[in-house]
């Protein structure tokens, strides 16, 4: 509540510095419209004007002047228009789950496709992207893959040897994008150096944000959104960034948790997704106290439950001594029980036989996905010719087979699992038998 109550008083402030202050004029090129046009994705949902990120690409030149005139006048007045402010959510029903409880959707939200240029041309404009960005962070960063923050994991571990252990805590924290408080959000982002300008016209982008659901073809009245970075917006995952920012790099700069000879490797993260890493019991309690105390003060919530903690040792029976007799760590008031195994970015984390359990995993879910297009015609027998159906198996299967394991350590018998079903898919794709020689294949 401190937090809170301070970053308002702060964010009136700017505001009132900002309504005093004279600006410099910012002017928007054609040439930046026309990059930020091109970084639009294809294939996306329509927005509720029926406007796709096609209908601007194919427009080209002809609208860039156009967008010229709304920007400047934008940047000039610091107000954003407010069909820029609106979204569509649909709510989607999550797998398994009992589809009476409203908690049981998940809401995509589709944007406006006009505000999604002018977001590109803001992020370049102010620098929004990666500002004063923790070295652990991987999520949303141009040139990193968020399999960096999976590798750091197993690079840490392989570092573990003797009777060394390795406490690892992944972190669930419940809809961070959704209930992310704008006055703290501003208040960071003018405290990180943003221009005024540019300020301005993210907190009133902020304000007055409006969606509508749709559901089995009908639209719902329009109503406010009042916190949370906006889901499909461009600026959305670097905010968010910046909002979990300061917890890295407090964890970094009390070195809390683990290193790699001089390299601080505690808290390897993809946005929302942390993992904490410590080989000390005392240490790794103190980290999960810094991180309480500031979802706390930052108004997000992590689930007790759905946060694991697993030990890690070179030796298996080391690691089931230690949790069955180490004390159970604490996160505020809520006990975290030790767990066998938990799930960080894809990929199962075990006390024992990790990669094994990960190979055995992905050739399962790889089949499967093989199994569920057969009725496309990817088999053998009276189906698609034999390169067609390689080609999708390339596509749609292979990167599912493969998702992460760069990351793990494989031996040699991992390898010969993984091309044994590679294998045996490609000859029955081919419809040969089983016994033809791994050269003619």
């Amino acid at each position: 509540d401190e937090l809170l109550s301070n970053s308002t008083n702060r964010c009136n402030l700017i505001k009132e510095v900002s309504k005093n202050s004279t600006k410099r004029k910012i002017l928007v090129t054609q040439q930046e419209i026309l990059n930020a046009i091109q970084k639009l994705k294809n294939g996306k949902s329509p927005d509720e004007y029926g406007i796709t990120a096609e209908h601007i690409k194919y427009a080209g030149n002809e609208i860039t002047h156009i967008y010229q005139n709304i920007f400047n006048q934008i940047f000039k007045e610091g107000k954003v228009a407010t069909s820029f402010k609106t979204g569509i959510i649909t709510p989607v029903p999550k797998k398994g789950k009992d589809l009476t409880q409203a908690t049981n959707y998940r809401g995509i939200t589709v944007t406006s496709a006009h505000g999604k240029v002018y977001e590109y041309v803001l992020i370049e404009k102010a620098g929004l992207k990666n500002i004063n960005q923790s070295n652990l962070q991987f999520g949303f960063t141009e040139r990193l893959s968020p399999t960096m923050a999976a590798l750091i994991l197993s690079e840490v571990y392989s570092e573990i040897n003797g009777k060394d252990l390795l406490f690892i805590t992944t972190l669930d924290s419940q809809k961070a994008f959704d209930v992310v408080n704008h006055q703290i959000l501003l208040d960071k982002l003018y405290y990180l150096g943003v221009d005024i300008e540019y300020w301005d016209v993210i907190e009133d982008m902020y304000n007055g944000v409006t969606s509508t659901v749709k559901w089995q073809g009908d639209t719902s009245l329009s109503f406010s959104i009042d916190q949370g970075v906006r889901q499909g917006g461009i600026l959305s995952s670097h905010l968010y960034k910046q909002y979990i920012n300061e917890l890295l790099s407090e964890l970094d700069t009390h070195n809390m948790g683990i290193s790699i000879g001089n390299t601080y490797a505690g808290c390897p993260s993809c946005a929302d997704d942390i993992v904490l890493l410590s080989n000390d019991q005392n240490e790794m309690q103190e980290m999960l106290n810094t991180v309480y105390d500031y979802s706390s003060d930052h108004r997000f919530l992590i689930h007790p439950v759905k946060s694991n903690t697993i030990v890690k040792s070179v030796n298996k029976r080391t690691s089931e001594r230690i949790q069955q007799s180490t004390e159970n760590f604490t996160l505020g008031d809520n006990i975290m029980e030790f767990k066998s195994e938990t799930t960080h970015l894809g990929l199962k984390r075990t006390t024992s036989e990790e990669t094994k359990i990960n190979i055995n995993g992905r050739i399962s879910l790889a089949r499967r996905t093989l199994y569920s297009l057969i009725k496309t015609g990817v088999h053998g027998t009276n189906g698609l010719n034999s390169r067609t159906s390689c080609k999708i198996y390339q596509v749609y299967v292979i990167p599912r087979l493969l998702y992460g394991l760069e990351t793990l350590n494989l031996q040699n018998k991992d390898t010969v699992a993984l091309c044994s079903f590679h294998l045996s898919t490609l000859k029955h794709i081919q419809s040969l038998p089983n016994r033809t020689a791994t050269s003619a294949v």
